[in-house]
């Protein structure tokens, strides 16, 4: 469920496809001839089916998680673009996650750090 969240936040859900393995037995009924029927659809250019209509284990889970994200409408998007990381977030979630990751601080700090020295050496030659 994790990984299916973070896919979401991502915006994959459109295709992401899950295929319920829990039976061994079932194996390539229910693993192996869907997925080389997804991959041949994908290949060909075929117009791919809904995620969720794969079977009920799929459209449970994939519901859930749409429900839960809240997010998943166009009109709950927004795009936001960190010039200093070079990274896109399509959610405020995301946005948020992105101005408090430790990756974003240690690039904000050198650049603030970067800026201030520049304009203490003009300040000592000007």
């Amino acid at each position: 469920r994790k990984l299916m969240s973070g896919l979401d936040d991502a915006r994959s859900g459109d295709s992401l496809y899950l295929l319920d393995g829990t039976d061994v037995s079932a194996f390539n009924s229910s693993v192996v001839e869907p997925a080389a029927r997804l991959l041949d659809d994908f290949l060909t250019a075929t117009p791919m089916p809904a995620p969720s209509s794969l079977s009920d284990t799929a459209k449970s889970m994939l519901q859930v998680n749409q429900s839960r994200q809240g997010t998943t409408a166009p009109q709950n998007w927004i795009r936001e673009r960190c010039q200093l990381c070079d990274v896109t977030c399509v959610t405020e979630k995301s946005w948020a996650q992105h101005l408090h990751s430790r990756a974003h601080r240690r690039l904000e700090s050198k650049q603030r750090a970067l800026e201030s020295g520049i304009t203490g050496r003009e300040q000592e030659h000007g």
